[in-house]
């Protein structure tokens, strides 16, 4: 290379220019000699270059490096020998273990099939198990939706489509917001006042109807007085009183359970009216005591048909130290051992049917059929006497008489004791005077009338007995009183000299005293001439 081809580059040129050779070359290989021998050649003469010349330059150390790169041979790669596989020499395999394997093979492939055919049954029973279980279930619950299909739309003996007795009332009765009447209330429908025309026929007594749910269903209570009797002999909560139990073991036996369902009432403590909750609750019972709410949620202008007077009515609400009933148009408080009257209240079922009647007391709805049947409640007529049958045990049937006696009697002069051998006694007047007055004494069978003590619960008056032909009501058995007004003697002994009297309440009274009768008979079933059974309309009964 002569000197005049280049110009001379300044130091910090080349320092430049090397770097970029050297930046390039390490992806390349060293830098080739020609390059090194321009540089060297540069740096001898110590010459600036201008920037024309410079660039030429830089083209020919790029031509030329890229020359001596295309020239250079590729790089060979080195094969690897294939590994010789090693020679693995066979074991001769003995006889014996050739015939074990064998087996053991024939063993798993057995075993193996077995299992097979195990899964494949068993897929089979759980195929045919799928299947009832489907068909079980189909029969099952396409049965109940036909039942409740025919429950909720009825059909008379003719065919035609029945009218449910809840519907009826509310699709056909006006809605009142004041006066006596119907009211509604958070959807649900509500009888206040007294002149109202809900009175229901059921097991041949009349009830009234208190509420309309908003499902249909119907709660009612008792027209007359169930009875008379204490709470408890010391306080307690309704679901532990003597009067829970008594509605739900006597009362209800004598009802037809197919057209009710359970109830609810609340056990919470009642101290200040004013402030009720019920964050517990019961519904294990058929029948039950009105409460406090609903008793007042049924007045008008301090009146309803719930009550007539101010006659004491048990509610199911207790406090710590009292127990609460009726008391006029109000409710007041009074110890667990006073014996108030007893109204029973039922719940009917959604799906009753109403069978006739407009909610008169002449005319009272109508939901059993008439199947003249001689059953407790029912009422009878024998010679010119109406009766009640409070009691039944096979064909003999009880009977107490609707009425009070006209003249009134002492019970006896010495001993609180129903005895028809003591003379001058009420028990030896019935079963001499009165029974000799009655057209139809021969039907009259020997019974036995309870003559226990009252002390801590209706059951004890069945401790002691006695047999008579004619008898008394005791504090255990039912009343269906309708007239309160008259104080009647009870077969119950009280303290020494006292007997019980039931009427406006339950109470003892001197045996000297001159009360009211009401004589108990008891006859055998007998042929039903004519009559409906209820009170307006006794069965009248074949006098032998």
């Amino acid at each position: 290379m002569k000197k005049e081809d280049i110009e001379i580059l300044s130091f910090d040129d080349l320092e430049e220019e090397e770097f970029m050779l050297n930046d390039k070359s390490q992806k390349k290989e060293e830098k080739p000699q020609i390059v090194e021998e321009i540089i060297e050649e540069i740096v001898k003469e110590d010459t600036i270059i201008d920037t024309k010349e410079e660039k030429d330059l830089y083209d020919r150390i790029e031509e030329a490096e890229n020359e001596i790169l295309k020239n250079k041979p590729a790089p060979v790669e080195e094969k690897e020998e294939p590994k010789k596989k090693a020679k693995v020499k066979k074991e001769k395999v003995p006889k014996e273990k050739k015939v074990k394997e064998k087996k053991v093979k024939e063993k798993k492939t057995k075993e193996k099939k077995e299992t097979s055919k195990k899964l494949f049954w068993s897929q089979v029973i759980f195929c045919i198990l799928s299947a009832i279980f489907i068909i079980t279930c189909f029969v099952h619950y396409g049965s109940r939706m036909i039942k409740y299909y025919k429950i909720y739309n009825p059909k008379t003996e003719t065919g035609e489509t029945a009218v449910l007795l809840g519907n009826s009332i509310t699709t056909s009765s006006s809605i009142e917001t004041t006066g006596s009447g119907l009211y509604r209330v958070s959807g649900a429908y509500i009888y206040k006042g007294t002149d109202v025309d809900n009175y229901v026929l059921f097991n041949n007594n009349l009830w009234r109807i208190t509420k309309i749910n908003t499902d249909g269903s119907i709660e009612m209570i008792t027209d007359n007085y169930v009875n008379a009797m204490n709470w408890n002999n010391k306080i307690s909560t309704y679901k532990d009183s003597d009067v829970r139990k008594y509605l739900n073991n006597v009362f209800l036996n004598t009802l037809d359970k197919e057209y009710l369902t359970t109830l609810t009432f609340c056990e919470d403590k009642v101290n200040d009216i004013t402030n009720m909750t019920c964050n517990d609750s019961n519904s294990e019972d058929y029948v039950r005591l009105l409460s406090i709410n609903e008793f007042l949620n049924s007045m008008v202008d301090g009146k309803t048909f719930v009550t007539s007077g101010e006659e004491y009515l048990w509610l199911y609400d207790s406090s710590d130290t009292a127990v609460w009933h009726t008391n006029g148009s109000n409710v007041s408080s009074s110890d667990a051992n006073t014996g108030n009257l007893v109204k029973a209240l039922v719940h009917v079922k959604n799906s009753t049917v109403l069978l006739g009647g407009k909610g008169t007391k002449e005319e009272p709805y109508i939901i059993e059929k008439e199947n003249k049947k001689l059953n407790v409640g029912t009422y009878v007529k024998l010679g010119e006497d109406t009766w009640v049958i409070y009691d039944k045990k096979d064909d003999v049937l009880k009977l107490s008489l609707t009425n009070v006696l006209e003249n009134t009697y002492r019970f006896a002069t010495d001993k609180n004791e129903f005895n028809p051998a003591s003379a001058n006694s009420l028990a030896n007047y019935l079963n001499n005077t009165y029974f000799n007055s009655l057209s139809y004494k021969d039907m009259l069978l020997d019974s036995e009338w309870y003559i226990g003590n009252y002390n801590n619960s209706y059951e004890d008056v069945t401790s002691k007995k006695v047999t008579s032909k004619v008898g008394l009501l005791s504090v255990a058995d039912l009343k269906y009183d309708e007239d309160i007004s008259k104080f009647y003697f009870l077969l119950t002994p009280g303290e020494t000299y006292y007997t019980y009297i039931s009427g406006e309440v339950l109470r003892e009274s001197k045996i000297t005293f001159s009360r009211y009768i009401r004589p108990t008979i008891s006859i055998k079933k007998t042929n039903i001439k004519e009559g409906k059974g209820t009170r307006v309309s006794p069965y009248v009964l074949e006098v032998k």
